[in-house]
């Protein structure tokens, strides 16, 4: 029984420099001048990564999560206490924006208005977000505590590296926005729109 030759491969060497500057009528060549890079040991290479929290449902790093702490309240039409269960976000990204309060006032003969500061008003915060269920699965779990969470008409403590650090320890939630996707059965994203809420203590003398 006779064996199969062995095709070795055709390797075709690149053509000399000085035949395409001949092919291609290229002349007044002249090597370029290395330029030395200014920052060539200056640049710090040593790694201070914040470290991660933990590993999300997908198996992706979570950093900076946001949790909604429970809260107890009364539902004044039935009488009723209800306690919300505590709802942590992994796939979150949040906005946060804050106008100042500005008085301006207009005068005859004067270009422009005059401006009064009054202060800082409310943070207008903007939570958008994906809740993911297992594969196929639809998050029905997650989705009602998080409705729930929407539905208190108090505010909710929130813990999040990125809002604390904004000044942000407490939001009141004006809508949530929760729209289905075709063929998206496994996940929901969701928008969330809240305020700030700060604490007012109030002494009487």
């Amino acid at each position: 029984m006779a064996t199969a030759p062995i095709i070795k491969p055709v390797v075709i060497p690149p053509p000399p420099l000085a035949q395409l500057l001949r092919a291609y009528n290229i002349s007044n060549i002249r090597p370029a001048q290395v330029r030395n890079n200014d920052f060539q040991g200056k640049i710090n290479y040593t790694s201070n990564k914040d470290p991660e929290l933990y590993k999300s449902s997908l198996g992706t790093p979570v950093v900076i999560d946001l949790t909604f702490q429970s809260v107890t309240y009364t539902d004044y039409n039935t009488g009723k206490k209800y306690t919300t269960d505590q709802v942590r976000l992994e796939c979150v990204l949040c906005t946060v924006s804050r106008p100042a309060i500005i008085v301006k006032t207009n005068i005859n003969g004067r270009n422009g208005t005059v401006k009064e500061y009054i202060g800082k008003d409310d943070h207008q915060v903007t939570i958008n977000g994906i809740i993911v269920g297992g594969n196929g699965q639809f998050p029905e779990d997650q989705i009602v505590a998080l409705r729930r969470i929407a539905d208190a008409p108090v505010a909710i403590p929130v813990t999040s590296r990125y809002l604390n650090a904004l000044g942000v320890y407490n939001i009141v939630i004006d809508d949530l926005n929760a729209p289905q996707e075709a063929g998206g059965l496994s996940r929901l994203n969701f928008t969330i729109n809240a305020i700030s809420d700060e604490s007012l203590e109030i002494q009487f003398s």
